[in-house]
């Protein structure tokens, strides 16, 4: 078993640790796909309100991705719809 160190992941890890102690939260998510494919998450201090939360803030950054990533996709289709509704 590798050291976590020796983790790819580490630096980041290690930068973003520094960061949740400067901000001191009073909850925390910590979510991840392990190499079987599985999710696992954990939560710190969390309620079933802060978990509809941290879901609802994932949930649209994963939206705002998508969206961004289709962005032409999405222009050119909306453009084919207005040509379609005049037309």
């Amino acid at each position: 078993m590798a050291k976590l160190t020796e983790r790819p992941y580490v630096e980041w890890l290690e930068d973003f640790l520094q960061k949740l102690d400067s901000l001191d939260p009073p909850q925390i998510l910590i979510a991840f796909k392990k190499q079987d494919g599985e999710y696992m998450t954990g939560y710190y201090n969390c309620n079933a309100f802060d978990k509809a939360h941290f879901a609802a803030e994932i949930s649209a950054d994963a939206m705002l991705g998508l969206a961004l990533a289709n962005a032409d996709l999405i222009k050119q289709r909306a453009e084919e719809m207005e040509a379609e509704n005049d037309g």
